[in-house]
């Protein structure tokens, strides 16, 4: 195990991580609130560059992400446990909001990305892929861009 502080970096195998903030919490214990960081990451290969978004709310900073590290080639994005607004929106996206991420990165390809497995908020378990689907439709993004992976398959870089 590697801790990293926000912006620090390590390589393993040519692989270069770099631990990027996120807009969410942590809390391990009742006495330990943000004691440790949350974060995102931006995995950088040879010729690739894949942003996993981890847990965040929309924030400023996927904009300056997109800014310093962009163009991306796939921005993985929370789209999940979204509702009720007024509590979840600073930490969770909603799937409009997750595609302005997307936008902001400056990625080729959105995957979507915390949905549909654990019901931890009030919207139903199905809502979120199809809010997903007309947020991309919306956006003026193809399915091919935008792809909506059923859980445990696998996506291949174009």
């Amino acid at each position: 195990m590697i801790e990293l502080d926000w912006f620090e970096v390590t390589t393993h195998q040519g692989m270069i991580f770099r631990l990027l903030p996120a807009q969410h919490w942590t809390k391990r214990s009742a006495w330990d609130t943000n004691r440790s960081l949350w974060g995102a990451w931006l995995i950088q290969g040879v010729d690739r560059k894949v942003f996993f978004g981890g847990d965040s709310g929309y924030f400023f900073g996927f904009e300056e992400y997109g800014r310093k590290f962009g163009p991306l080639d796939v921005a993985l994005l929370p789209i999940g446990a979204y509702e009720p607004r007024w509590f979840m929106a600073a930490q969770h996206m909603n799937p409009y909001e997750a595609v302005k991420a997307f936008q902001d990165l400056k990625a080729k390809v959105f995957i979507p990305q915390q949905w549909g497995v654990f019901d931890l908020a009030n919207e139903p378990l199905d809502l979120p892929p199809q809010a997903f689907r007309e947020a991309a439709r919306a956006g003026g993004f193809s399915e091919e861009t935008t792809p909506l992976i059923p859980h445990g398959a696998t996506w291949f870089f174009p």
